[in-house]
């Protein structure tokens, strides 16, 4: 009954026991309470804003992927999802994947930005 998708993977995976497959919140009716919670701290108003502010930040970093020649846009910015990489064109198409891979693990190393490995189409 494991859950482990691409995105939920991390470094440490294979050290040690992962909780998070031990319990109950995968359930419809507890997943509801991590809503109800913000609900309850920030408002509608203020859950619309910060949905809203995480909109426009995606569209400003997909303005600003689009005029670096050097990336290209997977698919179009959807609310907040920006799907990008490295052109292959750039690097030949059999390390594209493999360079793109090593960007994504330079920029989470960093620290400064958290961004979430996705597949699409076969390309990383």
């Amino acid at each position: 009954m494991t859950v482990d998708p691409l995105y939920l993977r991390h470094g440490d995976s294979e050290s040690g026991i992962d909780y998070r497959h031990w319990q109950i919140p995968l359930s419809r009716r507890f997943r509801a309470i991590k809503l109800w919670f913000v609900l309850r701290m920030v408002g509608l108003e203020g859950l619309r804003s910060h949905v809203r502010r995480g909109v426009a930040e995606a569209k400003h970093l997909e303005e600003l992927v689009k005029t670096d020649e050097r990336y290209e846009m997977l698919i179009p910015v959807v609310m907040g999802l920006v799907c990008f990489r490295l052109k292959p064109d750039i690097l030949g198409k059999r390390k594209a994947n493999d360079v793109n891979r090593k960007l994504y693990e330079s920029i989470l190393a960093d620290r400064r930005f958290f961004i979430t490995p996705a597949s699409f189409g076969g390309k990383f």
